[in-house]
Order: C-alpha cells, then sequence, then structure tokens
C-alpha cells in the first residue's frame, strides 16, 4: 500500500500545456514564447556597458538583420539535436516567437523526458553569414530565475521589465510568468529596475523546491516512522509459504492506536487551502483570459461590420456604375443603328448625284478610239487638226468639271486641283504652276501635254479608290465611262 500523502503544500499547476495538451495532468511550466529586446547586430563592448548607453528607437534600422532562434537538445559526446528553428526577417528591435508550446512537435514528449537537455539560442544572419547573438541559455525553469511579478495587472502574461539591455532574452511560460538567466537578473537588480520581493511570500517559492516537491511521492517523516519498527523474526513469516498463524491473530486495539499516534501528525488542511487557492487563481486567470478574448472579437466584430458597410456601399457603387455601362451601350447601338442608317441614306444619296452627273455629262462611244462628252467629242490626238479647236476645248472643259463634281460626291480629294472655267479651264501642278487644258490658236503644245498627264493622274486617283482596274492606254472619257458603272454598279 502507498503511504500518507505529504503534508508540505502542493499546488496545482494552472498552465496553457494542461488545457489544451494531450491530457489534464500537472507539468512543469512550458515555454510559451521567447523574446530578444533591445537586439544589436553584435554584442556591445564594456565601454557601452559602463556608459549606459541602451539601444534606443532612434537607431537606423538598416543595421538591423535577420535573427534565427533554435531549440536543440544537447546529448552527451554527441552533436546538439535541432527539435525547432524559425527565422525572423522583420526589421525589429524586439523580434519575439510566440505559441512555441504549441508549433513544436512532440513537445510534450520532449519536455518530459528530457527537459533539463533543452536550450535555446539565437544567431545574426547578415548576407550568408551567421553569428551567435545569444549563446546557449537553459529552458528548464528551475535553470533559470523569475522575475518578480510586482503589482496585479489584468493581462494574460506578465509584462516585461521597463528597461532591458541590449540582447536581453525573456522567456514566457505557460504559467503567466517569466523568466530569465541568471546573469541578467542580477544586472537588472542591481541597476535597480527589479526589487526582490518578501522570501516570506508564497509566490516566491522557489521553482527547484517545488519541483522536488513535485517528484517526492512519500512524506519524509514516514520513512522516520518505517525505521522506528524493529526488524524481529518470530513477529511474522520469513515467506508467504508459511503458515498465517501470526496473521490470524488478533490486535490489541489499544496497542494499534498507540503505534498509530506515534507517527507525527500530517496536515491536510494546509495543502487543501493551497489547492484551492490554486484554484482560484487559476479562475481568475482564465476569466482574465475570456475578459481579453472578449474584448479582441469585440474589435474584430467592429472590423468585419466596417467591412461590411464598405462592401455594401462599394457593391452600390458597382451597381450604379453597371446601370450607367448599360444606358452607354444603349446609346451606343442607337449611335450606331442611326450611323448606318445615315451612312445609307449619304450612299443613296451619293449614288443619285452621281447618276444625275453621268445624265450630264453623257459619255458615248462613236467608233474605235473616238468618245463624245456631252456631245463635244475628245480625239487621243488633239493635236490632229480633225476636230476644231473650240469642241476639243469644250470636251475638256466638261471633262473636267464632271472630275470637280464627281470627287465632291464621292469624297475623294483629287491629287492636282481643277481650276473650272468651261471652255478655258485649266489645272494646278505642285509647285503653283498652272497649265491650260484647252487649245489655243498659235499657243505651246508642250504646256497643254503637260495638263493632260495631271487629268489623267486625277482619273486614275479616283478609279484607284475604288478600286477599279482599266488599261493604261485607255481614252481618258473611257476611263471615267467605267468609273461611273462600277459605282453604280455596286451600290445597287
Amino acid at each position: 500500500t502507498i503511504g500518507p500523502r505529504s503534508n508540505r503544500p502542493s499546488r496545482s499547476c494552472p498552465t496553457m500545456a494542461s488545457y489544451s495538451g494531450a491530457d489534464n495532468r500537472c507539468h512543469t511550466p512550458i515555454p510559451a514564447s521567447i523574446a530578444l529586446y533591445n537586439r544589436l547586430p553584435s554584442p556591445p563592448s564594456s565601454s557601452e556597458f559602463k556608459s549606459k548607453k541602451w539601444f534606443r528607437l532612434k537607431h537606423a534600422t538598416n543595421l538591423l538583420v535577420s535573427v534565427r532562434l533554435e531549440i536543440f537538445l544537447k546529448v552527451e559526446d554527441e552533436e546538439s539535436i535541432v527539435i525547432f528553428s524559425s527565422q525572423h526577417d522583420n526589421s525589429s528591435i524586439h523580434p519575439i516567437w510566440n505559441h512555441l508550446n504549441e508549433k513544436i512537435k512532440d513537445w510534450d514528449e520532449y519536455w518530459s523526458e528530457q527537459s533539463t537537455s533543452i536550450f535555446a539560442r539565437i544567431f545574426s544572419i547578415d548576407k550568408g553569414d551567421t553569428s551567435l547573438i545569444v549563446d546557449s541559455v537553459p529552458l528548464h525553469p528551475k535553470s533559470l530565475r523569475r522575475l518578480p511579478n510586482g503589482e496585479e495587472s489584468s493581462q494574460m502574461m506578465q509584462p516585461p521589465p521597463p528597461a532591458l539591455p541590449p540582447n536581453a532574452l525573456l522567456i514566457h511560460y505557460t504559467d503567466g510568468l517569466v523568466r530569465v538567466e541568471a546573469s541578467l537578473y542580477h544586472i537588472l537588480l542591481k541597476k535597480g529596475i527589479i526589487h526582490e520581493r518578501d522570501p516570506r511570500d508564497a509566490s516566491l517559492i522557489d521553482d527547484n523546491v517545488e519541483e522536488d516537491r513535485r517528484a517526492s511521492r512519500f512524506h519524509d517523516d514516514l520513512f522516520d516512522v518505517l525505521d522506528q519498527v524493529e526488524s524481529d523474526e518470530k513477529s511474522g513469516p520469513k515467506s508467504l509459504l508459511e503458515t498465517n498463524e501470526n496473521l490470524s491473530t488478533p490486535v490489541n486495539k489499544a496497542e494499534f492506536e498507540c503505534n498509530e499516534t506515534s507517527s507525527p501528525p500530517i496536515n491536510y488542511a494546509k495543502e487543501e487551502d493551497v489547492e484551492l487557492e490554486d484554484r482560484l487563481r487559476e479562475r481568475d486567470y482564465l476569466l482574465t483570459r475570456i475578459a481579453a478574448e472578449e474584448v479582441l472579437l469585440l474589435d474584430d466584430r467592429q472590423d468585419l461590420e466596417q467591412q461590411q458597410h464598405e462592401l455594401i456601399s462599394t457593391m452600390k457603387h458597382v451597381e450604379k456604375l453597371q446601370r450607367e455601362e448599360s444606358l452607354i451601350r444603349e446609346e451606343i447601338c442607337q449611335i450606331r443603328s442611326s450611323k448606318e442608317e445615315l451612312e445609307l441614306s449619304i450612299d443613296l444619296y451619293q449614288m443619285k448625284l452621281l447618276k444625275e452627273l453621268q445624265q450630264i455629262y453623257s459619255i458615248t462611244n462613236k467608233t474605235g478610239d473616238r468618245y463624245v462628252i456631252a456631245g463635244a467629242e475628245l480625239p487621243s490626238d488633239i493635236f490632229g487638226g480633225e476636230i476644231s479647236e473650240d469642241e476639243i476645248s469644250a470636251a475638256l472643259g466638261f471633262l473636267a468639271h464632271s472630275l470637280v463634281m464627281m470627287s465632291k460626291y464621292l469624297t475623294i480629294p483629287l491629287r492636282h486641283r481643277i481650276v473650272c472655267n468651261s471652255s478655258r479651264s485649266a489645272i494646278q501642278e505642285e509647285g503653283a504652276n498652272i497649265l491650260p487644258l484647252f487649245l489655243a490658236r498659235n499657243g505651246e503644245r508642250q504646256p497643254l501635254e503637260r495638263g493632260l498627264v495631271l487629268l489623267h493622274r486625277n482619273v486614275d486617283c479616283i478609279a484607284n479608290s475604288k478600286g477599279i482596274e482599266y488599261g493604261k492606254s485607255s481614252h481618258i472619257l473611257a476611263k471615267v465611262k467605267q468609273i461611273y458603272q462600277e459605282v453604280l454598279k455596286s451600290n445597287q
């Protein structure tokens, strides 16, 4: 049988691990987060410590490089085994790694079996070069010093001290307390940043004593009582195979009560009070957590409501834009339809005018290469003398006017400007040279030939714009007649 329970105070463990872990057993506090305060690229010199040149936010952040946290397991005569590694890339002088008790896989197994061999260290990474900022720091609570709680606070975790030296490493545990190395603890104590409380305070029980108490299963005085029992060979059988006559002998009640009162009394009331106090503390801690979560939920709800209003206003704006887009599309369709109707009416009107122009300046073929426009014949060789000069000049005047009107009706600009003046028409060459389009007596032949060449180019310009092909040696009136026919035929 198991002996009586210990009369030493035994507190329960209100840790986060007991709520989120695989079981609800009482655990040693587990590191929940590790924070590095006042980070420097390299450890400060002794002169900086003497002059108290603490690192401030005003220093250039471009000196800060990436840092990496490694939690590893020390094994004797072997290389260390890294069980967790995380790199912090933000340019911050206070890098922090949260939720370590949740991120590390099989944390409970490592912590229960080899907790005293688990260490942490921090490296600085600058362009591929790795340097050590914080050396190996044990993570077991009994290897560190616990910072005083200070005044009661509504925060879920114990706040850090108001001032810290460069590259100070603070470890937050799941019991809500902060622990640091002994060297850092003594520096803060010496500088007057922290103050030790009355050692008689129950909240300052040493972690080592608490761990030893949790590890003990029996009361120490119990073994003293067991040592007082003398070994008598006649008091009982040597083995289970012997007779059990002594076992059946009735026991004197007075002797039993005397032996029972000989052991020191066990104070169970104090242990129960401590357990009740711890449960009340645990309840207060949970209520604090719930209140903090409610505040965060309220903030999230307000943010969601604001985002909802923004989305509603955005959707209304989008719907308005869609309605405007549909109206614009309808207007575009109406404009397109009206444009098509207008283009059709313009084409019909152009064809009507072009047909009337063809009737006014009708072109007929007499025989062979002889063509007549509006009753005036225009021979291929105007200098042959077969046709009178007045008739040739009138035919050239009719042709010039018909080309000007055709270019206007078809909205096709001519290459060379034509000056319409009946039988005394002319054409203007580039460079402001005006050439005659009539046959005068005793006139020069070369300007008229040059004017006829420019007149041929105007006819070719209209034909090319409409995609009409004909022979290069064709008569100029034959070309104009073909243009009339092709244009009127394509628009029927």
